[in-house]
């Protein structure tokens, strides 16, 4: 029996994000026949940026989501649904009250889909399913791509046999962090996807009590990182570093103000950035009147691949995350696959991975300048014998919670599972 693997991406492997998405393919290859990748908001201009397997086809059609090709999107599409009596009532459902804002933003999200959905069925370039296929339907993100799976499944193929799962990150099922805490058609995918797979304890508990119908649905599947590389800092100057988009939910404000703080104590470090978005130069200009020129340095966006060997070459002796929100953040497992301590915000999954006295410190999630501070002064002022535990303990905890050859295997066989006898 042929298996095919269709996965449903938001641009992988075009521009950028979805970086961990590079290593697990290559699992994922290894034990599908083909795998078609179909990326959902890839626009004309953007460039393919990553490489995929030999047994992988991308298909290469634009599905462009700026604001305009969104509006237009949602006039084609909105008015057949609020024509459709049973689609409207899923709407409501799903809504879960007469609030407009939740009314419009499922109207807009089935309309969002169905946009994706027309464009790729009148493509022809979907694969086939027949007697000698099985199909797998993968959503990388329990958002639209989700959401499109169940299409594929339902009405385009209408084929229960076919197994579809979704991961969850964080934008995608933390609804708390939402105006009204919520996100849209979430009773209506849970009820259709065969299993949902967030990336954390954290959000995989939450879920199952706010959806206790769909609990079975429900089970943690970690991310993971590749081989590690041991090696202590000798923190002479402190190197701290950053890695994530720039933007505001990333707060790197928070860090920025930190350090001033320490530059006024008196300590000597250098900060390194790594990444790029939206609030680039609204983030150097505060590092440029906070910091002094030489503390302070931003290199931008670096494939995933760079990144591991920068920290190679590099030695940083100290890794800062201060979002308002995450997973299970893989820049984490990154940074303590290179035996790199950790300080970051308790939000979402982080304290799953980062524990106080073995790996690394927690900051409140209310990110205090102040505690930001502290903690990175801990690292500066700890003995060498007390900083060699914390390495040594960012180290294990990759081997033993983030090792992506053991937890991508694993994903990819019982996702293969799913489908056996299925025909």
């Amino acid at each position: 029996m042929h298996k095919e693997l269709i996965l449903l991406t938001n641009y992988f492997p075009y521009y950028k994000g979805e970086e961990y998405l590079e290593e697990e393919i290559n699992y994922l290859a290894e034990e599908f026949d083909h795998i078609t990748v179909i990326p959902t908001m890839v626009s004309p201009s953007m460039q393919l940026t990553r490489t995929v397997p030999g047994s992988a086809t991308v298909l290469d059609l634009p599905f462009p989501q700026g604001l305009k090709n969104k509006a237009v999107n949602f006039l084609k599409t909105a008015p057949h649904i609020m024509l459709n009596r049973s689609r409207l009532k899923g709407i409501g459902q799903n809504a879960g009250s007469l609030n407009p804002y939740k009314w419009m933003y499922n109207l807009y999200f089935e309309a969002r889909t169905d946009a994706i959905y027309y464009d790729l069925v009148h493509s022809g370039l979907l694969p086939e399913n027949d007697k000698d296929t099985q199909l797998y339907l993968y959503s990388y993100w329990f958002y639209i791509t989700a959401n499109l799976g169940t299409k594929l499944k339902y009405e385009y193929y209408g084929d229960t046999s076919i197994p579809l799962i979704s991961r969850g990150h964080g934008y995608d099922v933390n609804d708390y962090i939402k105006p009204f805490s919520f996100l849209p058609m979430r009773k209506g995918m849970l009820s259709r996807v065969d299993t949902l797979y967030p990336v954390s304890d954290t959000s995989s508990q939450y879920l199952q009590k706010k959806f206790p119908k769909y609990a079975d649905k429900i089970e943690t599947r970690r991310l993971g990182v590749g081989k590690g590389d041991f090696q202590v800092s000798e923190r002479n100057p402190m190197l701290i570093v950053s890695c994530s988009t720039i933007r505001q939910l990333k707060r790197l404000d928070v860090i920025i103000d930190a350090l001033a703080q320490l530059n006024e104590a008196g300590y000597v470090f250098k900060w390194v950035h790594i990444g790029d978005g939206p609030d680039t130069e609204k983030i150097k200009a505060r590092a440029a009147e906070k910091l002094n020129a030489d503390e302070y340095e931003f290199i931008g966006r670096l494939p995933n691949q760079e990144v591991r060997q920068w920290y190679h070459d590099h030695n940083p002796s100290l890794f800062v995350n201060t979002s308002e929100s995450e997973g299970v953040p893989v820049s984490v497992m990154e940074a303590m696959a290179n035996a790199i301590p950790v300080v970051a915000s308790d939000v979402g999954g982080t304290a799953e991975i980062v524990k106080p006295e073995y790996n690394g410190l927690l900051i409140g999630a209310d990110l205090s300048v102040d505690d930001t501070a502290s903690a990175i002064e801990d690292f500066i002022q700890m003995s060498d014998e007390q900083y060699l535990h914390y390495a040594e303990g960012a180290y294990q905890s990759w081997k033993d919670l983030s090792d992506s050859e053991t937890l991508y295997t694993s994903f990819a066989q019982a996702l293969v599972e799913r489908g056996q006898d299925c025909k």
